[in-house]
């Protein structure tokens, strides 16, 4: 019987894994993605187009020239914006 070799035990080693980086990982991917998706959400704005039917008289739908925002779209399709009534060049001879 001395010959038969005999088992030899592995020794268990410790299974405890320290969590503390993952939590960590964990919360700032939380934070991440709800501050993204608070930036994400769409702002809304009413537009009005100054027709409220207030007269006939030419003034009277006539908004304020410095709360007037000008849109405009170019060829490559990037707005470009303008605060104040946008005016043209006097072209006509």
């Amino acid at each position: 019987m001395k010959n038969l070799p005999q088992k030899v035990r592995s020794r268990k080693l410790n299974s405890r894994v320290d969590l503390t980086a993952m939590v960590s990982v964990s919360f700032l991917l939380i934070i991440f993605f709800m501050v993204v998706g608070e930036l994400s959400k769409p702002k809304i704005m009413e537009l009005y187009s100054g027709r409220s039917g207030c007269g006939p008289e030419p003034d009277c739908n006539k908004p304020d020239d410095n709360l007037v925002v000008t849109l405009l779209l170019d060829k490559n399709n990037k707005i470009i914006t303008y605060h104040g009534l946008l005016a043209f060049p006097n072209t006509s001879t």
